[in-house]
């Protein structure tokens, strides 16, 4: 007897032999249960499945799952979303040879649009949120949040951070929460693969149309419940490679940077400085602003900056043009209320990476982790003075530093854009903030989602916005750099920077030890 579907993989049983029985009429209870059968038997079967099983049932789910997503079967881990597979394989076994028009409700209830982005390591997917979800979990928010989930089969650091979830253990065994600054995400480990689920929110006070984290909390629960094998393939875990790193012969008399870790006196939490890290993630990555010069210092505890909140205004000086300030941190520097002065502009370049932070989710390299700032702050080649004592913005391009999906977020949080960064080597997310959304759309990025960008191309210019609103903050850009495996845990950009501003101005800096 031929199969009525002879491609179809033998994951959900043989189907029955025909037989005459005599006819009994039946309940539409007893009708609706008998149809709930095989999608009973194929959800259980599919859920059994693991890696050790080998290959073959996985390469089957592939021929069926890529006509929903393309490029699944190409991704060399097990891919994790929150599709119902098992509704979908019985629907498509049922369909025979008639595979078109096959259009069934297979995402998530709580998921309206998911962007599938298969990977060399791995994958990426992009989660709108459902109004349906909102809806029912009481959340009012204008645009649909958006949730990032990812795998890869690289690992670069430890599963330890955060918190463990002890309610959800059973599915994930190692489930963890990572709450940040600006975000919450959950990190764990199935068939041996490091994943990922994250989302943007806000600790402040509630605003309305804002997304709390506690509501992305509970986002998060829920998707998580809901997430499926759709594919992919079992392929061991391994270590990053270190990056390769070109250096100019050339010495540069200008550019002068201080070593990692050194921060301004007073300005880290506990004082106890930042991280020493001299790791560069990323192969001869291009520098994040495409014209030099660039300076690399803080815009806190610098000229124009707030002190975190402890300025000590001081009294003018004959000539002075602009208000004369210290930060209590550090006292002994002599601060004006002008962006623009000097000393912002000029070298050496200063890490800022883990200053002195109110939130929550500071890098784990800092001496004192859980609270710090998470990148590095970037000045474009001079300021154009703006109104009163900013400097303008929109005026110096910003550039990808490396080819790949550059997606600009639905939250309202910094403007955020996140370029992915995906290859058998190295798997990356580099994060630029504060650029306004007038310079992302003009560069042809697109809110809620991701466009493919070449190394070197604009995508937007260096801007003053924080959150949705200008001039909350001084014109610079805010870069950071997350692991692949744990999109929860920044990483010292810092030597990263300096390599690829040396290659940008085509000459070695010079490091100042004290």
């Amino acid at each position: 007897m031929k199969k009525p579907f002879p491609n179809a993989p033998l994951l959900i049983g043989r189907a029955p032999r025909r037989t005459h029985k005599p006819y009994r009429p039946t309940s539409p209870c007893s009708q609706r249960a008998r149809r709930a059968r095989p999608v009973a038997r194929a959800a259980k079967l599919f859920e059994s499945y693991t890696a050790k099983e080998g290959t073959l049932a996985l390469a089957q789910l592939n021929t069926l799952t890529k006509q929903l997503y393309a490029g699944v079967d190409s991704v060399p881990i097990p891919v994790l979303a929150p599709v119902d597979t098992a509704r979908f394989l019985t629907a498509r076994l049922a369909a025979g040879q008639d595979r078109g028009g096959l259009r069934g409700p297979f995402l998530s209830e709580a998921i309206a649009i998911m962007e599938f982005l298969p990977g060399l390591s791995g994958y990426d997917a992009i989660l709108t949120v459902s109004a349906k979800l909102l809806h029912d979990l009481g959340i009012a928010v204008t645009p649909e949040p958006q949730l990032h989930i990812a795998g890869t089969f690289l690992i670069s650091g430890s599963d330890d951070e955060g918190e463990r979830v002890a309610d959800l253990q059973g599915p994930y065994p190692g489930l963890r929460r990572l709450l940040g600054t600006a975000e919450v995400t959950y990190t764990f480990r199935k068939y041996g693969v490091p994943y990922f689920v994250n989302a943007d929110c806000s600790n402040a006070p509630s605003a309305a149309g804002s997304l709390s984290c506690t509501q992305a909390d509970a986002i998060i629960r829920v998707v998580l419940r809901d997430l499926h094998l759709l594919g992919g393939g079992p392929v061991a875990v391994k270590s990053r490679t270190k990056a390769t790193v070109i250096q100019p012969a050339r010495i540069s008399p200008d550019f002068k940077y201080y070593s990692p870790g050194n921060l301004l006196s007073g300005t880290s939490q506990q004082n106890k400085g930042g991280s020493a890290s001299r790791v560069v993630y990323g192969d001869n990555l291009l520098f994040p602003i495409k014209d030099a010069p660039a300076y690399a210092n803080s815009q806190v505890f610098m000229h124009g900056g707030d002190c975190g909140g402890q300025k000590e205004q001081l009294p003018r000086q004959p000539g002075d043009l602009h208000d004369r300030y210290r930060c209590k941190q550090n006292p002994a520097m002599v601060l004006f209320e002008f962006e623009g002065y000097l000393d912002n502009y000029s070298y050496p370049w200063r890490d800022n990476l883990c200053e002195a932070r109110d939130e929550d989710g500071g890098p784990p390299e800092c001496p004192v982790v859980k609270k710090g700032h998470a990148g590095q702050d970037i000045r474009p080649n001079k300021c154009v003075p703006g109104n009163g004592a900013s400097c303008q913005i929109d005026l110096f391009e910003v550039v990808a530093v490396i080819a790949g999906k550059a997606w600009w977020k639905t939250g309202d949080y910094e403007n955020d854009l996140r370029l992915m960064y995906d290859d058998p080597n190295n798997k990356f997310y580099y994060m630029y903030l504060h650029m306004s959304p007038k310079s992302l759309k003009d560069a042809g990025m697109e809110r809620g989602k991701t466009v493919p960008v070449t190394a070197g191309r604009v995508i937007g210019k260096v801007g003053n916005y924080d959150k949705a609103v200008p001039d909350q903050t001084t014109a610079h850009l805010h870069f950071e750099i997350r692991r692949g495996d744990n999109i929860g845990e920044p990483l010292s950009p810092y030597l990263t920077l300096i390599r690829a501003y040396e290659r940008l101005i085509n000459a070695q800096g010079t490091q100042i030890t004290d």
